[in-house]
């Protein structure tokens, strides 16, 4: 025997046929050719099982078959085989051979049916284990229930001391923890928890999409390689297996299982997951199909009820058009026309629209509706159920409402803001002829001034009245003096009067009015005068008061040509932040309220629109200038207060008048003042007259030297104050001066005049309005003051009041 040759020992007990262990290593362990042809069949019963093998060894090689199954068996020539101590020789291992190849083949033989056995075991036990998962898949819809029964049947093919479903989101580069079972205590795995897929094993089988295992691995390497394994390492799990779950060729999660066990995961298991995670790969695919779309769904009811909130709440109307109906009507539009919402008569959305509109409407409809660009803003009115207009900015747009094409109307109540508008309109329309009237003013009054002066000297000089000449001056003066009237009125409604205002109590002045009010209506119309208890006092120009309630009374009569009745009313009134909308000037507060209203002819809202707008009339040709009603507009502005006009076309007109409501002591007025007693209006006091315009020069103290006057005269300031250093008794009484002056205006003259004799008096005089004299500085009218033109009775009066007081 060579002493390197390797042996082999095989001990057989011919009683009985050897255990599957006994026999297990000899099948294993013979490799052999022989020279000679060996046959062996022999036909056995081993433990129910039929064996038929068959051996055909040949100097190549051994070959046997069991019922399919091949076993091979080779034997190096060289090799000595030795049974109980004795080695076999080439020439009696025929029978030895013989023996072991029966035990081997039975034995090998025995093994391999054990194996189908199992094989065929394991593979039904598998079979129910995926039936009995598509069966609870197939009956349930709660995954968290499915995911249960999954981990239970799983846990009995797979040992695992954890499992965790994850969802995987590729765009956002993690995995989502949908589902863990196992051990509680841990940390590393909890619902809902994500994990990167970068440095996680779920990344690397969602990248590979095929199963991944980690074992046998050290801390250095989880934290270098695997970061995201860390916790779970450090829980105490040694053992880990991930399968991705692939549906329609998507991984849609993975499935992970981890040991506290090493080596717990051989290939075997990897195959086996991933057998059975593919089936429930799918369900996790419709679970998270059916969770977007409910999560779509939810998101839609979401939004279709925020939107429903929104329209429903909306301060603007919206109306929903299909097939020319209203099918939709928000509570904003029901409020706005005072509509029900449900089932009214006569609430549909075109008889809602005014008349002149509902063409222009329905041809948009038409043009959208056809895939047509109508525009995509407009205005248009609507009829409330009361008959008011209010206009509406619109704002279509093309929706589709029950399945059906609809045009969604969005609109928003403008009626204010127009009103506002127009409002600033007219304000730019007066400041505009304001603007004009102003820089005309002067000029244009000096010529007047000096046309009705002259025309009232000239008469005075004639020696008889009534001729030809007399009458034609007479002509002149009239002329002139409705040329005055006409630059008052346009410096009334532009407000650039100047005022002397008052702290007045309304009802005086209507009491005093009262006898000059009835002359002017005549006996055809009825005055009522309702003049309130305890009325608040107000600041105003006395005069230019008188003059509003005179225009107003006169517009009221001949809106009534075949008689009527007109009413003056005084009121307390307080407005609050919704009573004071009607004019963006007029403030919360406290107010005196005066309503002038008529059962006359009335006016269409058009008209009413217009009606303080300068130069417009509703009067024929030569019947008014169109200034009397927008002198009253300035004038009640000027004065801090606001006047509004309501009328109906048959139904009468009302103005309001507001004015600022004040807690002082109004002065007492006196009894029709125009018609007390008047003193001589002559003098002998010397008077110092400065005014630029020649001709007014010349009138002004020919007028003043007729009744009595020393005058002494002065084209402008600077030459007035040498006339003054050259009167050596310091004799001038008064200082008769224009405010606008070159080189020195009539302010600056009148400090002079007043630093060198204080008892000295002042009377201004100009033909620009107050906004021009005021950049002269403030002028003390209690000084006294007359606006150009004036007659020759108004300076004679002022002058002398002048000199009294």
């Amino acid at each position: 025997m060579t002493p390197n040759r390797p042996k082999f020992r095989l001990h057989v007990r011919s009683s009985e046929w050897p255990s599957l262990r006994e026999i297990a290593p000899a099948a294993i362990g013979f490799v052999a050719v022989f020279s000679a042809l060996l046959v062996f069949q022999p036909m056995q019963v081993y433990q129910g099982l039929f064996l038929a093998p068959v051996f055909i060894a040949s100097r190549h090689g051994l070959k046997s078959g069991l019922a399919g199954a091949g076993i091979a068996i080779v034997l190096q020539s060289n090799v000595q085989l030795m049974t109980d101590g004795a080695v076999i020789t080439q020439a009696s291992a025929g029978p030895v051979l013989s023996t072991w190849a029966l035990y081997a083949a039975v034995g090998l033989a025995a093994g391999a049916a054990f194996t189908y056995v199992a094989s065929a075991q394991r593979e039904a036990m598998y079979r129910e284990v995926l039936a009995n998962i598509g069966k609870v898949m197939s009956s349930s819809l709660d995954m968290e229930e499915v995911y249960d029964h999954f981990a239970e049947r799983l846990r009995t093919i797979i040992p695992f001391d954890q499992l965790a479903i994850s969802i995987v989101d590729t765009q956002q580069g993690i995995t989502v923890s949908s589902y863990v079972a196992g051990t509680s205590e841990s940390d590393s795995a909890k619902p809902g928890e994500s994990t990167p897929l970068q440095g996680s094993l779920a990344g690397i089988v969602v990248r590979k999409r095929s199963p991944a295992t980690v074992d046998s691995v050290t801390r250095e390497q989880i934290d270098n390689e695997l970061p995201a394994l860390r916790a779970a390492y450090n829980d105490g799990y040694r053992s880990f297996l991930t399968v991705p779950l692939v549906h329609r060729d998507d991984v849609v999660a993975v499935l992970e299982m981890r040991s506290f066990e090493p080596a717990s995961y051989t290939s075997h298991y990897s195959m086996l997951a991933e057998r059975v995670g593919n089936q429930i790969a799918g369900a996790i695919a419709i679970a998270l199909m059916y969770a977007e779309r409910e999560k779509t769904e939810t998101a839609l009811r979401e939004a279709e009820q925020n939107y429903r909130t929104l329209v429903e709440n909306a301060n603007d109307s919206i109306v929903v058009l299909s097939g020319g109906e209203a099918v939709y009507r928000n509570p904003a539009y029901e409020t706005l026309l005072g509509h029900e919402r449900e089932g009214s008569e006569g609430c549909s959305f075109m008889s809602a629209v005014a008349p002149e509109h509902r063409d222009r409407i329905l041809e948009y409809y038409e043009i959208r509706m056809a895939g047509g660009t109508p525009p995509d803003q407009y205005e248009l009115e609507l009829m409330t159920a009361e008959g008011l207009r209010v206009s509406m900015d619109v704002r279509p747009r093309i929706v589709e409402y029950d399945g059906k094409p609809a045009t969604m109307l969005v609109m928003r109540n403008v009626t204010e803001r127009k009103h506002l508008e127009e409002q600033l309109i007219l304000a730019q329309k007066m400041e505009a002829v304001g603007q004009l009237a102003g820089g005309i003013a002067h000029d244009f009054n000096n010529l007047l001034s000096a046309v009705i002066g002259f025309a009232q000297l000239a008469n005075l000089q004639l020696e008889t009245r009534g001729t030809v000449e007399s009458s034609h001056l007479d002509e002149i003066q009239q002329a002139a003096e409705r040329g005055a009237q006409l630059t008052r009125q346009l410096l009334a409604f532009s407000r650039r009067q100047v005022t002397e205002p008052k702290v007045l109590n309304l009802n005086d002045l209507i009491v005093n009015l009262d006898r000059m009010l009835r002359r002017l209506i005549g006996e055809h119309v009825e005055l009522i005068t309702l003049t309130a208890a305890e009325l608040g006092a107000v600041r105003v120009d006395l005069g230019q008061m008188e003059q509003v309630l005179t225009n107003l009374v006169v517009n009221a009569r001949d809106a009534m040509g075949e008689g009527g009745t007109l009413t003056i009313r005084t009121e307390n009134v307080d407005l609050d932040d919704e009573s004071a909308r009607i004019d963006p000037e007029l403030e919360p507060g406290k107010y005196v309220r005066v309503t002038v209203s008529d059962n006359g002819l009335g006016m269409k809202p058009d008209v009413a629109a217009h009606i303080f707008e300068p130069f417009f009339t509703t009067k024929g040709v030569g019947e008014g200038t169109g200034l009397g009603l927008s002198t009253c507009y300035g004038i009640v502005k000027q004065n801090g207060g606001h006047i509004a006009v309501e009328s109906e076309l048959n139904g009468g007109t009302t103005f309001k008048i507001f004015l600022p409501r004040l807690a002082e002591t109004p002065e007492v007025l006196q009894a029709d003042d125009s018609e007390r007693a008047e003193g001589p209006l002559t003098g002998s006091e010397t008077v110092l007259l400065v005014e630029d315009e020649p001709a007014v020069r010349k009138l002004t103290s020919e007028v003043l030297q007729n009744q009595g006057y020393r005058v002494l005269e002065a084209t402008n300031g600077v030459e007035a104050v040498g006339v003054m250093e050259d009167d050596p008794g310091h004799r001038i009484d008064l200082l008769v001066t224009d405010v606008v002056m070159p080189a020195m205006g009539g302010r600056e003259l009148a400090q002079r005049f007043r630093t060198s004799r204080p008892d000295g008096k002042v009377l201004y005089m100009s033909g620009y309005p107050d906004s021009m004299i005021s950049r002269q500085g403030d002028v003390n009218l209690d000084g006294g003051f007359l606006q150009k033109p004036v007659t020759m009775v108004e300076l004679a009066r002022k002058v002398r009041e002048m000199l009294d007081h």
